[in-house]
């Protein structure tokens, strides 16, 4: 394979206040943390907008879940190879502003009383297109920004913008939800992406487009990425983890918000504050992501992430009724739930970024994204359909008895001896 050409811009160096001090870090920071506060609002006002404005089925449920996760198997891997050739912030910002266009049409088409399934239907397959292209660009930017032993440090604190967006939006959304309908909450998330496109476009940082001394074809730049995901020890094992773990939970996602909202029987004000309240734990699973791996080893504490998530999927079955202990119990569940996803996703993510070469961390992180989210939308159709036939409580326990069995993967595979030392000596070799 021939060589790529490496940044126009070596990451910025930085004074005593570390990433706080970095002001290129610091708009990529204020980018995701405004436009993650407008799509949590949207994660419930989306739903929310199919159950309760249009009626919608599990099945329809299951359908709209799917078509915003579809797009990683039909374009995640060609958006590896264009964000290899392209400045990936040129590609977050377009990505920006084209789903602010698109949320922007559902409380216009509800104004116009033209809103229908459809309609959601695809403005969550074209945003889902969107999303795949801003995913893979924001994953391979960060290297470009920091250094690399800043990796961890930097991940972290974009997970933790995560969690107080995860615990804020839904709340903010609750409230939004009392005062309108819920289409028009969703006008928010347009506009966050409309802010977080213009904080994206300030940054200064500057790097080249891929050359062409490597294009071979697209599909030969494709299967560079696949195989180096496939034949690595590392890579592989966990991408098929995560791959399965997100097979399972998008089960339960599915069926989540229609299960609390038909038969439990929970106010949006109340769903809101279960679900604002539960990501709070995120931000935990953020801060304790680094000194975890360096105590217990990266190995071991994915493989703790995973049970730790599952108990908190499978304690929603423990709720039966509408009252303050459901309230009270559904909270607790998505606090277990939600302290384990950052826990996973730092250490696998910096990993990741750590171990590939510059020029293909677009590539990986598509196969990756492809291989991990292209089982989502088979998870949400498998939710809703299984929902439809056997119910929705005994489809939440197969999904949690799922996630618990994915950490096998690891289990039998050298990531459960990993650790920080060989971790670097991995990076090392990159």
């Amino acid at each position: 394979m021939n060589a790529v050409a490496v940044s126009a811009a070596r990451p910025r160096p930085f004074g005593r206040g570390g990433l706080w001090a970095h002001t290129d870090f610091l708009r990529l920071f204020a980018a995701q943390t405004v436009s993650l506060f407008g799509s949590e609002i949207t994660v419930i006002a989306l739903p929310l907008t199919a159950v309760l404005t249009l009626g919608a089925t599990p099945a329809q449920m299951g359908l709209l879940a799917a078509a915003s996760k579809l797009p990683y198997v039909i374009v995640g891997l060609f958006a590896g190879v264009w964000v290899d050739r392209l400045r990936c912030r040129s590609v977050l910002v377009s990505a920006d502003f084209g789903r602010a266009v698109l949320l922007g049409s559902v409380p216009l088409a509800a104004v116009l009383g033209v809103l229908r399934m459809e309609h959601l239907f695809a403005v969550a397959f074209l945003a889902g297109i969107l999303t795949v292209f801003f995913d893979v660009a924001y994953q391979s930017y960060l290297p470009e920004l920091v250094n690399r032993d800043r990796l961890i440090d930097g991940n972290g604190k974009l997970e933790a913008s995560k969690s107080l967006a995860e615990t804020a939006g839904p709340i903010i959304g609750s409230v939004l939800l009392q005062i309108a309908a819920a289409p028009f909450a969703i006008g928010i998330d347009a506009l966050s992406f409309v802010l977080s496109g213009l904080f994206l476009r300030s940054i200064r940082t500057s790097t080249v487009p891929r050359p062409t001394c490597s294009r071979a074809g697209v599909l030969s730049e494709v299967r560079v990425g696949v195989l180096l995901v496939l034949r690595h020890s590392i890579l592989r094992p966990i991408a098929v983890c995560s791959a399965s773990m997100n097979l399972f939970y998008q089960m339960l996602a599915a069926v989540y918000i229609i299960y609390v909202t038909t038969q439990l029987h929970l106010s949006p004000a109340a769903i809101g504050l279960i679900f604002g309240i539960g990501s709070l734990a995120g931000l935990g699973g953020a801060v304790v992501a680094s000194p975890a791996a360096e105590r217990l080893g990266i190995g071991m504490t994915l493989i703790l992430s995973i049970v730790v998530s599952s108990v908190g999927a499978l304690a929603i079955l423990l709720v039966h009724s509408s009252d303050l202990f459901a309230v009270a119990t559904l909270t607790a569940a998505q606090l277990v739930l939600t302290f384990g996803i950052p826990l996973y996703n730092i250490n696998q993510l910096s990993m990741r970024q750590a171990i590939t070469p510059p020029g293909l961390r677009g590539r990986v992180n598509a196969t990756n994204r492809c291989l991990v989210w292209g089982t989502m939308p088979i998870g949400s159709l498998i939710g809703g359909l299984l929902a439809q036939a056997i119910g929705m409580q005994p489809t939440i326990a197969l999904a949690g008895a799922g996630m618990l069995l994915t950490c096998l993967w690891l289990v039998i595979s050298p990531v459960r001896s990993l650790t920080a030392r060989k971790a670097a000596a991995l990076a090392d070799l990159a």
